[in-house]
């Protein structure tokens, strides 16, 4: 979800890549873009929906998913995790989650658990209306309101909710508030390593 602190995730995700790998998880490098997200995924997923068969997938993209597929054959039996805010952001229809759901199984993931923080609906407008200001976005068209927000599915937390757990089904959806006061130990990095199962380690580099 955008405005969740998922740039501050990605970024701890990349920049302890190695600590992370020690304990068997895997941010795979292969498809990130922006910075340290895994952008490209919903790219390729867009254009799925558009052309049906991986055949049809512009060549870059399809070279993506064999250098992605490599990197998983390269660390077998890791877990791996995947982030970008374009999951919720990009998919306006459940169509876009059911592709999704058919590339991972594809790609051979086995087990896949589903992580998503959700923000109060007014803080999330009022944090996105400040970046739209700033030039960063220009979803508003002039209204502060969410039902004529061009975006306004990322608001739609039950949609949102209905149509992951109708691909992956409700078991596998690990809903997280987001909500300092009652983070892991009042921060969001450790609440998200301590959601995954994984060992907090003192050398972990935190911040930018």
């Amino acid at each position: 979800m955008p405005k969740t602190g998922t740039t501050s995730i990605q970024t701890f995700l990349t920049k302890n890549k190695f600590l992370l790998l020690k304990q068997n998880y895997l941010y795979p490098e292969s498809i990130l873009e922006w910075g340290h997200q895994h952008i490209t995924l919903v790219w390729i997923i867009k254009s799925l929906k558009l052309n049906k068969k991986l055949l049809f997938l512009k060549k870059e993209y399809k070279q993506i998913l064999i250098n992605f597929r490599k990197e998983l054959q390269e660390n077998k039996n890791k877990n791996v995790i995947l982030s970008t805010e374009g999951l919720t952001w990009d998919f306006n229809n459940p169509t876009y989650v059911k592709i999704l759901y058919k590339i991972l199984k594809l790609l051979g993931f086995n087990t896949i658990k589903i992580i998503v923080y959700l923000r109060q609906q007014e803080d999330m407008l009022s944090s996105l209306y400040s970046e739209n200001t700033k030039g960063n976005y220009n979803i508003f068209n002039g209204s502060l309101s969410i039902k004529n927000n061009t975006l306004r599915h990322i608001f739609n937390y039950k949609y949102i909710l209905k149509s992951y757990s109708m691909a992956f089904k409700k078991e596998n959806i690990i809903v997280k508030i987001f909500d300092k006061n009652i983070f892991y130990k009042q921060d969001l990095i450790k609440d998200f390593i301590y959601t995954l199962g994984i060992q907090w380690n003192d050398k972990f580099s935190i911040g930018a």
